[in-house]
């Protein structure tokens, strides 16, 4: 597999949609401020699941209490109740499930206790209702898990999906680009992606400009060798802000460039360098098409 073919760093595509950079990111909270909300959204979350959980059974039980004082007949109890703990185990959880079931039991308690039924028969009501409503709390919940479980997986296939068609178009943009173009990850230096034009002026194997054993980079002005950690790439990461220069590249040809680039890194949301780009010219194909161009105008 050439390095053109090769995936973009992770994070790499939604950093560059977020407009982000080292040298741009937002100030993060404190610590401070970050400990003084975790708890209180904590807390409200628990609070609005508690409501959640408790409106439909709560409900359920207002309407037993009300039609009968409208002279309606009140539909059989225990099925109001198991529907409506059914429900808050579908929308909440089967936690939420089990908080209904025993704000229903509390219910059907209070309720056989003031008619003064007979004890076994309330006991055994009070059972059969509660085992229903933990059956549908189990039943309900493992439903509800299981279609959270396929949903998540077509999300997923969908996003995976998305990235991959979102890293091909920008691929082919940086293929059609007139400059050369690197991307390198940036904790290991490693170049993964490179430009058809890349390949024109550094040549089929462009890995060789991260050679050690045999550096084909050096300094135009003095011309020794880079070092692995005066690449440009390594060194605008580091410094988390770009670099422009001018080095001499020597190709496996025996034909010495010389070559013009900037080196920007790529930061996720935190301020993290995940990437670099490395963009860059032949000086000499540049003058050349000047040339062309001023005599074409003469």
């Amino acid at each position: 597999m050439s390095v053109s073919d090769c995936s973009f760093p992770r994070g790499f595509l939604p950093a560059l949609q977020s407009g982000q950079s080292s040298d741009s990111r937002s100030r993060p909270a404190s610590s401070l401020d970050s400990g003084l909300r975790h708890p209180f959204a904590q807390y409200l979350r628990g609070f609005w699941w508690f409501i959640d959980a408790a409106i439909p059974i709560t409900l359920a039980i207002l309407t037993l209490e009300v039609l009968p004082l409208l002279g309606v007949s009140a539909p059989t109890p225990g099925m109001v109740l198991v529907a409506a703990v059914g429900y808050s185990s579908f929308c909440a959880g089967w936690q939420a499930g089990l908080i209904a079931t025993a704000i229903g039991v509390l219910y059907e308690l209070l309720v056989f206790s003031g008619l003064h039924h007979d004890a076994w028969q309330d006991g055994i009501r009070v059972a059969t209702f509660s085992a229903s409503a933990l059956t549908a709390t189990v039943l309900v919940g493992i439903r509800k898990r299981r279609t959270e479980a396929v949903v998540h997986s077509l999300a997923r296939s969908r996003a995976a999906e998305s990235l991959a068609a979102e890293t091909a178009h920008l691929q082919g943009i940086l293929h059609q680009l007139p400059l050369g173009v690197l991307v390198s990850d940036a904790p290991s230096g490693e170049i993964v992606f490179a430009n058809e034009k890349a390949s024109s002026i550094l040549g089929p194997d462009v890995k060789r400009i991260q050679s050690i054993g045999y550096p084909c980079i050096y300094h135009a002005s003095h011309g020794g060798s880079y070092s692995p950690h005066e690449w440009p790439w390594r060194r605008c990461v580091e410094l988390r802000r770009a670099i422009e220069e001018e080095f001499l590249y020597s190709r496996a040809d025996g034909r010495l460039v010389i070559i013009r680039a900037r080196a920007c890194p790529i930061a996720d949301r935190d301020g993290r360098p995940i990437a670099a780009v490395l963009s860059f010219s032949d000086v000499a194909e540049n003058r050349r098409a000047a040339n062309r161009s001023e005599s074409t105008l003469s």
